[in-house]
């Protein structure tokens, strides 16, 4: 699924959105191997915590509502979302990097 600024914008903070600008095929092509290593390192960070809070949540709802996506079946899709496109952020930056390499 192509990820859109629009959607981007509603689901991240002004720097994910930094990250999310500079994964995007022009800026990403600018990038030295030293700037993508540092960006790839933030990239993860933030999937890493994004995908964290999922399974905090899921685990909450559960304990909550005997469910892990809650008493209407879509309980933290939002924070699924949002880990999804940190996690495709992170995969541009690495496939950039692989062809700089």
């Amino acid at each position: 699924m192509p990820i859109t600024r629009a959607t981007a914008t509603s689901l991240l903070n002004q720097r994910e959105m930094a990250l999310f600008d500079d994964s995007r095929a022009n800026a990403l092509r600018k990038l030295d191997e030293k700037a993508l290593q540092a960006r790839i390192a933030r990239a993860r960070d933030g999937r890493d915590r994004a995908r964290d809070l999922v399974q905090r949540q899921k685990l909450g709802s559960r304990a909550a509502t005997g469910s892990k996506r809650g008493t209407s079946g879509m309980a933290n899709a939002r924070s699924q979302e949002k880990a999804e496109v940190m996690a495709d952020i992170l995969a541009r930056f690495q496939q950039q990097l692989a062809k700089c390499q």
